[in-house]
């Protein structure tokens, strides 16, 4: 998964299963223009994406994952 346009410092990325359990975080810092990140080991279902920063700002969207 790549997220593009993502200018600044200190985003928290976050993938929750559809129980709400946390099952990826990870802090993300200088984020330039592209962040990626490695999702092969997850199993096929639904899980949201959540993007936060420093601020207190966030973004949540629906992961669909289907291999």
């Amino acid at each position: 998964m790549v997220f593009s346009g993502l200018i600044g410092n200190d985003f928290t990325v976050e993938i929750i299963d559809v129980l709400g359990r946390i099952v990826l975080s990870k802090s993300i810092g200088n984020v330039t223009n592209t962040c990626q990140l490695q999702l092969s080991g997850f199993e096929n279902g639904l899980y949201s994406i959540k993007l936060s920063d420093r601020s207190g700002n966030h973004l949540t969207e629906k992961l669909i994952i289907n291999k």
